[in-house]
């Protein structure tokens, strides 16, 4: 994918992988537009942020209105931690996992199809979570894998999109951090790695024109293409 001039559409830019990711396609020569809860703490050329919450319909319809052009990437990013098993839980801690991670990226696809050029690319963040399903966090692990059924089923749905997932391990986020504290921080933050090297990665999965994915691998702790 040629990402100079590319419209981008990207939820949760604000910060953490997003905003790193934003910083490298605006440096290809992309314009982006961001919907997210928090304003960007920082101005940057090039970006566009569309204030909104992803789990609310009316919201990211008004958001969307702002845009006066064709998107050429879509990329569903925003997300949130809740750590422990499914029987730890509490009902608030999946209305916030499956509300930002599944019902927010099913809503900005819904309403920004109209936008989306018939060959647009369109990249769901899961996690490597999404992959090995830890029993902790689980509801996370769950909505996670969730995820990458919603490729398939774009993929089924949309076949003239080229559709990727990324697979990330420990990135040093908020939502990494979320919940950590004492030695289990500690032991986090030697595993972790910065969001740019992140989104240096998945600027080559863009720029690569073949249907692959970004795939952590646990056993080398670092990513690969599959």
């Amino acid at each position: 994918m040629n990402l100079a001039g590319t419209k981008i559409l990207i939820t949760g830019g604000s910060n953490g992988i997003g905003r790193a990711l934003s910083k490298k396609l605006i440096q290809k020569g992309g314009a982006i537009y961001s919907i997210d809860m928090a304003p960007p703490t920082e101005h940057l050329e090039g970006f566009t942020p569309l204030q909104a919450d992803i789990r609310n319909e009316k919201e990211v319809i008004a958001a969307l209105k702002s845009i006066r052009c064709d998107i050429d990437l879509l990329v569903n990013n925003a997300g949130v931690m809740r750590r422990g098993t499914i029987f730890e839980s509490s009902e608030e801690d999946f209305d916030i996992l499956f509300g930002t991670h599944m019902k927010g990226a099913w809503l900005t696809l819904k309403h920004a199809k109209k936008l989306l050029k018939p060959t647009a690319t369109i990249v769901n963040m899961s996690s490597r979570h999404g992959m090995s399903l830890p029993a902790d966090p689980g509801l996370y692990a769950l909505v996670k894998s969730t995820m990458a059924n919603f490729s398939t089923i774009i993929k089924r749905t949309c076949p003239t999109y080229t559709v990727k997932t990324l697979f990330p391990g420990p990135t040093d986020t908020a939502v990494s951090r979320y919940g950590l504290k004492g030695t289990a921080l500690e032991k986090k933050e030697k595993l972790m790695q910065p969001p740019e090297q992140l989104a240096d990665r998945i600027m080559e999965l863009l720029e690569n024109d073949a249907k692959t994915e970004l795939v952590f691998d646990e056993e080398k702790w670092d990513y690969y293409m599959q």
